[in-house]
């Protein structure tokens, strides 16, 4: 099975390996699946014959993960750990997982017969619904302003989040060729749904406006090296943290942004394409077209009540919608 993982993993790294929406896997994706491979697969199944591969085996694999069985702590960096995690929820991801490299391997010959991961007993996680209130969204703000000098663009890219509904890896890997000013929106050139354009409030767009270009750099926020982009997930956690907010990432703004835009009376499908959903039809696909007027007036309408509940006003924006505004 090891040797059917390494095949699998060195093709997604070169990138022939792609997501249900046709994209190649992120940097990010690889190392949660280098991680499960090395960390869940390997030392349990990972000396079992891919032709002796059965749901029986995978089964008992999923029960000493959800067991915790594969659970430790381990040493990273000089001062880093990293601390691995059992689980039923862990086990699911780790099953999916062995299921795509199945299929994979089973379109190019590598083994054959149904997927041994089909019937397997698999724990769903609950679906999170974390919504920040108004008084929480004031906090962060309360916090993000006593953190501004000293992680400023830390702190820009989180209020950005809040901002557009957008995901973490989408901000902190934003490129400057990647913003339309002209357009009011961000022209991702890759994200879970591949290509995306995400319209732009006036809130968000002064904080992009203000930020510092460095010369030879293309990322907006970018690694100490300047050779990359920054990822902030630790220095997010720390401000969330400082902010007495319990149980809080990143994802909850964009879900508390999608939220906001619903108590406000945007449709869904407005709301999916501000905030970028999985979108259906070719020219949707293929094209990445210019956010029309009912798309931007909704982000700046979102964003400015979002603004508002981290600078502490309590009334929300009212919102007098005109017809062409979904």
């Amino acid at each position: 099975m090891a040797g059917l993982c390494d095949l699998y993993l060195e093709a997604a790294k070169a990138g022939r390996v792609t997501t249900r929406f046709g994209a190649a896997k992120r940097p990010s994706t690889l190392l949660n699946d280098e991680s499960r491979i090395r960390r869940h697969i390997r030392p349990l199944i990972g000396k079992q014959r891919v032709s002796e591969l059965t749901r029986q085996v995978v089964q008992r694999m999923a029960d000493d993960i959800s067991a915790g069985r594969t659970a430790t702590i381990e040493k990273t960096k000089p001062r880093g750990l990293a601390r691995v995690k059992g689980g039923g929820v862990v086990a699911t991801r780790v099953v999916e997982l062995l299921g795509g490299i199945w299929t994979w391997g089973e379109r190019r010959g590598y083994c054959s017969g149904q997927s041994p991961i089909r019937g397997v007993e698999k724990i769903k996680a609950a679906a999170k619904d974390r919504v920040l209130s108004s008084g929480e969204l004031k906090q962060l703000g309360d916090e993000m302003a006593r953190q501004q000098a000293k992680r400023p663009l830390v702190v820009v890219a989180l209020k950005i989040i809040a901002l557009t509904g957008a995901r973490r890896q989408e901000i902190v890997g934003l490129r400057w060729s990647e913003i339309d000013e002209a357009n009011s929106c961000l022209r991702l050139a890759q994200t879970k749904t591949g290509k995306s354009m995400r319209p732009l409030g006036n809130a968000a767009l002064d904080l992009i406006k203000k930020l510092p270009r460095i010369k030879g750099c293309d990322f907006v926020f970018p690694n100490v090296k300047l050779k990359g982009s920054a990822d902030y997930k630790k220095a997010f956690s720390e401000i969330f943290s400082a902010s007495r907010l319990s149980e809080v990432s990143s994802h909850d703004l964009r879900r508390t942004y999608a939220s906001k835009a619903a108590e406000m009376g945007f449709s869904d499908s407005t709301i999916s394409e501000m905030i970028g959903h999985a979108r259906r039809g070719v020219t949707q696909i293929h094209y990445v077209h210019l956010p029309d007027a009912r798309l931007v007036a909704a982000a700046d309408a979102v964003s400015e009540v979002i603004l508002n509940h981290l600078h502490g006003k309590e009334a929300d924006v009212i919102l007098l919608r005109p017809k062409n505004i979904g």
